[in-house]
């Protein structure tokens, strides 16, 4: 049987015809590389968008909202950050509110920005070093490496106890990856980008334990893409790897759109401030009434009760309970029905009951602690 014929091909890398042999005498790309390969099989499913840019797109995108209660003066090296509490109910890493069920928050925190400088020092340097491993790596692995890079910072960060939010980890991760596969490859780190990353690294680190800079969610960043690089600069990526990668992308993917759809299910339920005023009014108008309470007393907790602002299904239920609790009694006082004034209140004691229970049930997830930060 007679060998078959190999066909001229392009180069992954430049596009150009390179003939039969692996090494494109343009650019100097080794064809064989496990790497090349993947971003062969890759280019099919990848678009002409560029990732390194939908990813700065979804940061300023999220800071521009988190601002529309407006911007206030901050402290150190910040200028401005945004003000009022909205940043906390977009998904910021709160440990406490993490631990209390919402796990979206280790995935959204990577999108949010606490600050002016914060964000464009962020997206400056993942515009540059961003689309340099999106080159080398192909859209799909460069995704992996920043995703994976920022969750794991941030789960590092919610073991040592540190909250917050910002893409510095995803971003030490791509430069990690950088610097790693740049030594593997050369066995030096005299490439340009190499230069830029390595100065970019030692100057985060020189700034990673000043106050307020989440040196964990760096450390752990740039540990997790180096090694991601390495595994791929260097293992043979067979068939079955190239698929275990794509479905990793999938994962990972999946993932991010989850945690950003379950922060825009939660933004309806209000936050630390609807949950401190709806409190007060439970507590200060609702606690202390009884069957013998004055038309002016259910009145004002009447009213207080119609200003409450959306919270869980559980406490809005026990709003409504309340406000029909509340016109059932007011109704029977002016008709002087005892009968009537009696149901009324078993109403809202019931709601009052209700209230009590998922109060401080959910004080982790709302957090009013977080105004005062």
């Amino acid at each position: 049987m007679l060998p078959v014929a190999r066909k001229p091909s392009l180069c992954v890398q430049c596009k150009k015809l390179i003939g039969l042999d692996n090494t494109c005498p343009y650019c100097g790309a080794n064809n064989a590389n496990p790497i090349l390969r993947l971003k062969r099989a890759f280019a099919a499913s990848e678009g002409s968008w560029s990732l390194t840019a939908i990813l700065i797109g979804i940061n300023v995108f999220l800071f521009l909202l988190s601002c529309v209660q407006g911007l206030e003066p901050a402290h150190g090296m910040e200028v401005a950050k945004p003000t009022g509490e909205l940043v906390f109910r977009l998904g910021v890493q709160d440990n406490d509110a993490i631990r209390a069920g919402q796990w979206w928050r280790i995935i959204t925190a990577m999108f949010l920005h606490l600050g002016v400088i914060h964000l464009l020092f962020n997206c400056y340097i993942l515009w540059i070093t961003g689309r340099y491993l999106e080159e080398e790596f192909g859209a799909r692995l460069m995704f992996i490496i920043y995703m994976v890079s920022g969750i794991l910072g941030f789960v590092a960060s919610y073991f040592a106890d540190i909250g917050g939010g910002g893409a510095s980890g995803a971003i030490a991760g791509v430069m990690g990856a950088i610097l790693a596969r740049r030594w593997l490859l050369d066995g030096h780190l005299h490439h340009p980008m190499a230069r830029y990353a390595l100065i970019l690294t030692l100057l985060t680190a020189a700034f990673s334990f000043m106050p307020g800079i989440n040196h964990v969610a760096h450390g752990v960043g740039f540990i997790v893409g180096a090694g991601i690089s390495a595994l791929l600069s260097k293992v043979d990526i067979k068939r079955v790897g190239a698929v275990a990668l794509l479905v990793a992308s999938a994962i990972c993917a999946v993932v991010t759109v989850a945690a950003l759809g379950m922060m825009l299910l939660s933004l309806p339920r209000g936050g630390p401030s609807d949950y401190v005023s709806a409190g007060q009014c439970w507590l200060g108008e609702v606690q202390g009434l009884g069957i013998a309470s004055s038309a002016r007393q259910l009145e004002e907790a009447a009213s207080c009760m119609a200003d409450l602002p959306d919270l869980e299904d559980t406490a809005n239920l026990a709003r409504n309970d309340a406000r029909r609790g509340l016109s059932v009694m007011i109704s029977a006082r002016n008709q002087h029905d005892v009968v009537g004034v009696r149901e009324g209140f078993d109403i809202l004691e019931t709601a009052w009951k209700q209230y009590l229970d998922w109060y401080p049930e959910a004080r982790p997830r709302y957090n009013p602690g977080y105004m005062n930060r």
